[in-house]
């Protein structure tokens, strides 16, 4: 994606960098592009989950089995997208973090030289550096204060589904399409209830799942 492959060129080029070869305006702007980027495909899948919604009350109301049969599918289709999008921000949360991590190095150079990292950090290859920072940030935001263990170290030198999977989610949502077409005279939350139990077939708990 363009946005992380202009986060990759802030930290490579031609000749090693450290540190001090990027500026801190350099890394909140890149903060500031990811962020929007975010914003935008957090806005597509919410778009995604009402279009969701609105097909799951469309095919409750078709007549056609067939016809909800497609509906169906688009159901299914639209839910594959949105789960593409779903790595793509995890990717983004995961760049942020490192980003996030930079500024706090730029931000902490009085207590990275009261902790004698200063120099050292300095002097690293900003490509081993972030590799550092993208370890540490793995389960929770950078802590400035590990930087100390990497001073130690250098100095010691989605699969595709089958078909019959495919079509079997396709035949729950149409089953889950005409129960709530048969119940909705007598249960007005019918299409909801219904609907709920379509991210359950599209998405279901671990448990659930097929050993």
């Amino acid at each position: 994606m363009e946005m992380l492959d202009a986060l990759t060129r802030l930290f490579s080029g031609p000749k090693k960098k450290t540190i001090d070869d990027i500026t801190e305006d350099e890394l909140r702007l890149e903060r500031i592009r990811l962020e929007q980027e975010e914003s935008k495909m957090i806005k597509r899948v919410d778009d995604m989950e009402t279009q969701k919604k609105q097909l799951f009350q469309k095919g409750v109301e078709e007549a056609s089995p067939r016809q909800r049969e497609i509906v169906a599918g688009k159901i299914k289709d639209l839910d594959s997208q949105a789960r593409g999008y779903d790595k793509t921000l995890k990717l983004f949360a995961h760049q942020l973090r490192i980003i996030n991590g930079f500024i706090q190095i730029k931000e902490n150079r009085r207590l990275l030289t009261q902790l004698g990292l200063s120099s050292v950090i300095s002097k690293i290859d900003l490509s081993e550096l972030r590799n550092y920072v993208e370890r540490e940030t793995v389960n929770g935001d950078f802590q400035v204060e590990k930087l100390k263990d990497i001073v130690t170290v250098l100095e010691d030198s989605g699969g595709v589904m089958k078909d019959s999977q495919v079509d079997k989610d396709t035949q729950d949502i149409v089953a889950l399409m005409e129960k709530a077409r048969a119940a909705q005279t007598e249960n007005p939350g019918a299409i909801e209830e219904g609907f709920k139990q379509v991210n359950q077939v599209l998405a279901p708990e671990p448990s659930e799942k097929e050993p």
